[in-house]
């Protein structure tokens, strides 16, 4: 049986694999919204449409295995370091 600490440890090189996977864009995106734009406010900023912002955070939540952006902001925050 392993103990909680392996657990966490593997968890954690999971996460930060996923989160060394997201491309520039979808950083600049989850970046923007963590800081408190909408995606509206996002989507003018990099150039890009509202749709285009959800699509990358949706791919980005898939990524990670979370439903909401709070969860998102959560694992960011604890796993990495370039966000």
């Amino acid at each position: 049986m392993q103990d909680k600490e392996e657990i966490f440890l593997r968890k954690k090189a999971d996460a930060k694999s996923v989160i060394d996977s997201f491309t520039k864009r979808q950083e600049d995106c989850i970046k923007f919204l963590l800081e408190g734009y909408s995606a509206n406010e996002v989507g003018r900023l990099l150039n890009i449409s509202r749709r285009t912002v959800e699509a990358h955070i949706n791919k980005v939540k898939a990524k990670l295995r979370c439903n909401k952006i709070i969860q998102l902001g959560y694992l960011i925050g604890k796993f990495s370091e370039k966000i």
